[in-house]
């Protein structure tokens, strides 16, 4: 496929209009607008990605729009761009030796919203999401994500890694497998707030995996919903595995949690966090005090392949 220049001018009253898949590929290839605005004006069908940039003779599909290769050679996406509720449907990415992958490899200080990225194959390293791999200082809200993503470490339904990242709205159904750090949402999250974003897709790790977030550090989840079934070895949360100075309000699991060690039904491992666990009655021998959660009903169920067992509610609670 050509690419193709959209019309627009990159600013915001008049800004680049993607309309097809060739003004992705020209967006994907031409840094030098990365910190400029668009808006989608279609639905794009990006089947044919599955068949791009073939290395050794095997397709490693879509190129990111930011990348980071090393300390010395790197470019950020610090645009905006909004999908206007449009599709971006089929994409592709297999790039398993590669950090920061997903439709946006390398986001800073930018602003991500209303985009739509279903049925996707996303492959990558460390921080690897399907719509951003690693995320720094960002403005993210009504995504919604469906398909696939598999990688290494830091690796998440929408965003692999999120450091001081605020993400509203937002929805994933996608499968998400990983080895460390692996969330329905985000694999890694600092310093970063949740708010009202659901994860309805199955989540497989290893060390640090939860239903939001895999690892949330000093981070806030509110109002945030999963439904999808956590299975890990090591720090497993139908909400967050590790939780660490992190605060958790008015969430919800309803998800069955599987770990081989220590399983909570919110939370694997935590320390020192805003936890309080209303209305579910049990010990939590595994959180580090001062530990508290705001009205956060947990109605899906623990099987730790160690020490089987459910969470239930004290009766005559609600």
């Amino acid at each position: 496929m050509i690419p193709v220049k959209p019309t627009g001018s990159g600013t915001e009253d008049n800004p680049w209009k993607i309309a097809g898949l060739d003004n992705l590929l020209w967006l994907s290839q031409t840094e030098s607008v990365w910190g400029d605005c668009f808006i989608q004006t279609a639905d794009i069908d990006a089947e044919e990605t599955r068949y791009w940039n073939e290395r050794d003779g095997i397709p490693q599909g879509f190129s990111p729009i930011g990348f980071w290769e090393s300390s010395d050679l790197f470019r950020v996406f610090e645009g905006r761009y909004n999908g206007n509720g449009h599709k971006i449907r089929g994409l592709y990415i297999s790039r398993g030796d590669s950090a920061k992958v997903g439709l946006f490899g390398y986001v800073w200080k930018a602003v991500l919203e209303y985009v739509r990225v279903v049925d996707a194959v996303i492959v990558g390293g460390k921080a690897t999401g399907i719509l951003a791999g690693d995320c720094f200082y960002s403005e993210i809200r009504g995504i919604r994500c469906t398909g696939a993503v598999t990688g290494k470490e830091d690796v998440g339904g929408l965003a692999g890694s999120a450091s001081d990242c605020r993400f509203s709205c937002c929805r994933s159904s996608a499968s998400v497998n990983g080895k460390k750090h692996v969330g329905g949402l985000v694999g890694s999250g600092r310093d970063s707030l949740l708010r009202g974003c659901r994860n309805g897709g199955r989540v497989i790790g290893e060390d640090s995996v939860g239903g939001l977030v895999g690892w949330n550090d000093h981070s806030r989840l509110s109002s945030c919903r999963n439904s999808g079934s956590v299975d890990g070895k090591k720090s497993v949360g139908g909400l967050a595995g590790w939780n660490d100075h992190s605060r958790i309000s008015g969430c919800r699991n309803r998800g069955c949690v599987r770990e081989i060690r220590t399983s909570l039904n919110a939370t694997g491992l935590d320390d020192h966090s805003d936890l309080r666990f209303v209305p579910v009655d049990f010990d939590a021998k595994f959180l580090t005090e001062p530990a508290k959660m705001f009205s956060c009903p947990l109605n899906g169920y623990v099987i730790d392949l160690r020490h089987r067992g459910e969470l239930r509610e004290k009766p005559g609670k609600k």
